[in-house]
């Protein structure tokens, strides 16, 4: 029993009977100086050369926790992320309910710099920028109609309309402007 530590491990220039055991000799007196002692004999691959992953282990285990932290930095950075996104996307979509446009496109745009690819928060921009222009040139096809122009009014119009076809209020001032500028050709006609 007191020899199995030794058995299949000779040491390079020891003979084979220098490794047979005496009573009350340890390894070192065995084998003579520099030689392997017992921990060290206990740690023997099966080729008969020592094994030396058991001491390598905490450079292993350092490894891996490392490893770990920068996944988990990686991870927390991703849901910070995303929780920042929902947050600008939900204010969007809550300005766009109140039919606050400057509001939502900001929020939209803060939500696309967190997710540059993500569908619904170009939807959202594209929407209030759509709306913010087209309430600027309604803005504009009012002024020109109370100037009485018209040709201009329509033109404007046209551009509103383009963006939001079905607006009542586009398409009703539209009509207006065309009966009035027809009005106008008529009255030159006649004159």
């Amino acid at each position: 029993a007191g020899t199995a530590f030794l058995s299949g491990y000779v040491p390079t220039g020891v003979s084979e009977q220098a490794t047979q055991r005496r009573p009350g000799a340890d390894a070192a007196t065995v084998l003579g100086p520099g030689a392997a002692t017992a921990t060290d004999m206990a740690t023997v691959r099966a080729d008969g050369r020592p094994a030396r992953a058991a001491r390598r282990w905490p450079i292993f285990v350092a490894a891996a926790v490392a490893l770990l932290a920068i996944a988990g930095r990686f991870l927390w950075r991703q849901i910070e992320t995303q929780s920042a996104f929902r947050a600008a996307l939900g204010e969007a979509q809550r300005a766009k309910e109140a039919r606050d446009w400057k509001a939502a496109l900001a929020a939209a745009e803060n939500a696309l710099k967190l997710q540059p690819d993500q569908a619904e928060a170009a939807a959202l921009a594209q929407e209030a920028r759509n709306r913010l222009q087209f309430h600027q040139l309604m803005e504009n096809a009012r002024g020109e109609f109370e100037k009485s122009r018209w040709q201009a009014a329509l033109k404007i119009l046209d551009d509103a309309l383009a963006l939001f076809a079905d607006d009542a209020e586009a398409n009703d001032l539209k009509a207006r402007a065309g009966r009035a500028l027809q009005k106008k050709l008529d009255r030159e006609r006649a004159a």
